[in-house]
């Protein structure tokens, strides 16, 4: 697997994950899959928040929906699909 760095800045958070002064930078390191993982959960949110689920305050329970559908649909794909690795 191919680990990548990832900086990701938050001028201002979005969710309200935690108390007190904005965090300035959060670093973290993300495995190639949970990379791909995080832009089909995004797209997901995202989409979720332009329909009428989103109240406005459920913005965390929209994210988690997505993360949760996310890995569902994930899943679903690993045992449709045989991967040229899984080959032998």
């Amino acid at each position: 697997h191919i680990r990548r760095l990832v900086q990701i800045t938050l001028q201002t958070p979005v969710l309200p994950l935690h108390k007190g002064p904005p965090m300035s930078k959060s670093y973290m390191q993300l495995q190639e899959s949970e990379g791909h993982l995080l832009a089909a959960a995004s797209r997901l949110y995202s989409a979720y928040l332009t329909t009428s689920q989103y109240t406005g305050t459920n913005e965390i329970e929209l994210m988690r929906k997505a993360i949760k559908e996310t890995l569902q649909m994930a899943h679903a794909i690993d045992d449709a699909v045989i991967a040229d690795t899984e080959v032998e």
